[in-house]
């Protein structure tokens, strides 16, 4: 039944099977493109002249808001607009942890878990199935995400600069070490409550950042809101585009050891729960 190739390869093969094959995988990408696509759009209207003209007409902008949209055009780049689309309010990883959140508690669910224990399968192996599954699929998000994002500004005629491919590399490094890190916590909080309503209320707790910034909000008045910049959520929002000194691996350290503690923890609690 599982032999040949090891049981965690054999079950990311068949993970990686069920995105395929299932539409989830292809909605959840096309949301996010679709709303790369829509911010492109409303840059388009506000930094180029044919846009500015149409925003004019329809009573969009008026003649302060067209010079404003000049001088922002003067420090914007691609980068930045492909965060500010999607990743730094947490978007990306929203969609990314409620797909990985219906994904994995419809193993639950639909009692597909219970075959595959029944084989003695390692619960370690199922847990890093999981995470192994989600890093190839979140690459495959960020990278397209990103493409397409410098492929609708070539179509709009390149008006916005291109950033260098080590700024985006670097970043896109980070944020993929830190949305791993944010799916580790909703398996976590899947495999203690087996509810996909508490792994999408998690999943959107620490996408959007909800918690830390009203803590921040308040720690902020006594001025000890330091170390919420080590939390996931302020580290990919404040991700740097260039490496510069040590001190700018911050984000990769927070994202590797809380992606090791959450899976530590999901892994024990799953060894430790009845199927």
């Amino acid at each position: 039944r599982w032999k040949g190739a090891p049981a965690m390869l054999n079950l990311l093969r068949m993970d990686l099977y069920r995105m395929r094959k299932g539409k989830a995988a292809y909605i959840c990408l096309g949301i996010i493109l679709a709303t790369i696509t829509l911010v492109y759009f409303l840059l388009f209207l506000m930094l180029t002249p044919t846009g500015q003209a149409a925003a004019s007409r329809l009573g969009m902008m008026d003649f302060v808001e067209m010079e404003e949209a000049k001088a922002l055009f003067r420090e914007i780049n691609l980068l930045l607009v492909f965060r500010q689309s999607n990743m730094d309010g947490g978007f990306f990883a929203l969609v990314l942890t409620i797909y990985f959140t219906i994904f994995v508690c419809a193993d639950f669910k639909n009692g597909f878990i219970k075959n595959i224990m029944s084989v003695h399968v390692n619960r370690w192996k199922y847990i890093g199935s999981k995470i192994l599954s989600f890093a190839i699929l979140d690459i495959i998000y960020l990278a397209a995400s990103y493409l397409f994002t410098f492929l609708v500004n070539l179509l709009m005629g390149g008006n916005i600069p291109v950033t260098g491919f080590s700024s985006v590399l670097f970043f896109l490094a980070q944020a993929w070490v830190l949305t791993m890190a944010m799916l580790a916590l909703v398996l976590l909080v899947c495999m203690l409550t087996r509810s996909i309503a508490a792994g999408i209320l998690a999943a959107v707790l620490v996408s959007s950042g909800v918690i830390v910034t009203l803590l921040n909000a308040l720690l902020g008045l006594f001025h000890v809101n330091g170390w919420l910049k080590y939390t996931l959520y302020f580290s990919l929002q404040d991700a740097p585009e260039v490496y510069q000194s040590p001190a700018d691996l911050a984000g990769f350290a927070v994202g590797i050891v809380f992606l090791i503690v959450y899976m530590v923890i999901a892994g024990t609690a799953l060894s430790k729960k009845d199927i």
